[in-house]
């Protein structure tokens, strides 16, 4: 089931590490504008947050699966070269079916990607909404917060885009 979470070792290490026995560890997916209201009411509690952004779990995930498909399709393929001729078609039937695996993957990135947008889009025509009812500081802040998720999208989005190239460059091999 971790596997499935995409979190990063050194995330559950330090989830693990610092867990007491009798404690209880809580893993959800929470949106926030800001931290400090989510933080301040779980230290109330006693509890620790630790956190990462979802984006960044997904990427991770996409790049080890892309990583994992490409080592497995040079397996294949070298392996294939050294096979017998009775075994081709099976080596190749295993092939085929990695590099459809691999252009699922590829899919999915793609509307992970497009989810992102939208959900940005959605997030900042809230704020938006927000600034229009604020008072002069509160737009000034809630306008860097929408200028942060653009940037953050922006290099989500360049990271994603890297990662279809290898997807693409993998496909052809």
């Amino acid at each position: 089931d971790l596997a499935k979470l995409g979190l990063g070792e050194d995330f559950l290490y330090d989830v693990g590490h610092n867990l007491l026995p009798g404690h209880t560890a809580v893993i959800a997916e929470v949106y926030e504008e800001w931290i400090t209201p989510v933080d301040t009411r779980i230290e109330a509690a006693g509890g620790v947050v630790y956190r990462r952004a979802r984006g960044e779990v997904e990427d991770m995930q996409f790049e080890r699966d892309v990583a994992a498909f490409e080592a497995e399709i040079e397996k294949l393929e070298a392996e294939m070269n050294e096979a017998a001729v009775e075994t081709k078609a099976k080596l190749q039937a295993k092939l085929d079916e990695t590099k459809a695996k691999l252009q699922a993957t590829k899919d999915r990135a793609k509307a992970a990607a497009e989810n992102a947008k939208h959900e940005m889009d959605a997030k900042v025509v809230s704020l938006q909404d927000q600034i229009s009812k604020s008072s002069a500081e509160t737009k000034a802040k809630v306008e860097k917060r929408i200028a942060e998720m653009k940037a953050n999208h922006q290099r989500r989005n360049e990271k994603m885009r890297q990662a279809w190239e290898l997807v693409k460059q993998a496909a052809s091999i």
